[in-house]
């Protein structure tokens, strides 16, 4: 399982992003994580501003 974080900070232009999905039939499309998970993977975090 993947998570992945984009941005843009560009402020001289606009940004559209295009997102694909692909799930295993019967099984859902988006799982919430819990807070224990997402301590899990704080390190692949982009820092946020202070």
């Amino acid at each position: 399982m993947s998570r992945y974080q984009d941005g843009d900070n560009r402020e001289d232009s606009r940004s559209v992003f295009t997102v694909t999905m692909l799930c295993d039939p019967g099984k859902p499309m988006l799982v919430l994580v819990d807070d224990e998970e997402l301590a899990q993977y704080k390190y692949r975090r982009a820092p946020r501003p202070s």
